[in-house]
């Protein structure tokens, strides 16, 4: 299921799909989400991007 948006709330990020389900929560504490599309999305975290799927698999880290 493709990601919809992503929302902050009670100092989470909450990836929400298409049906309107939380597929993974990320504490804001140290990071700032950079972007998404509808099959991942990217936060900062230490100087460095960490690119995770919907279900918050790690993909992909690179340095900033």
């Amino acid at each position: 299921m493709a990601i919809a948006r992503i929302e902050e709330r009670n100092h989470q990020y909450h990836v929400i799909n298409e049906k309107g389900d939380v597929t993974f929560r990320l504490s804001t504490c140290g990071t700032k989400i950079v972007g998404y599309t509808s099959s991942s999305f990217s936060y900062e975290c230490n100087y460095q991007i960490h690119t995770l799927d919907e279900h918050g698999k790690l993909l992909n880290t690179r340095a900033c």
